[in-house]
């Protein structure tokens, strides 16, 4: 995704961070640790009326690493 305006990112009713604009078209947010559980992931746009200010979200990727042995 991409903006040229800030966001709130927040998980499980927690906001981590307010993020800066993000005209990349890379990764939004990154988080790592959680626990194995299940989670609710909000993000909120602080987009200024008028401003031509745009927040594009194509998709989440959610991955979790196993150990072996």
């Amino acid at each position: 995704g991409a903006t040229n305006g800030t966001f709130d990112v927040a998980i499980d009713n927690m906001i981590y961070t307010t993020q800066p604009p993000s005209l990349d078209g890379g990764s939004l947010y990154c988080h790592t640790g959680l626990d194995e559980d299940v989670h609710y992931v909000n993000l909120t746009a602080h987009i200024e009326q008028h401003s031509g200010q745009q927040f594009q979200f194509d998709f989440a990727n959610v991955t979790s690493s196993f150990s072996t042995g």
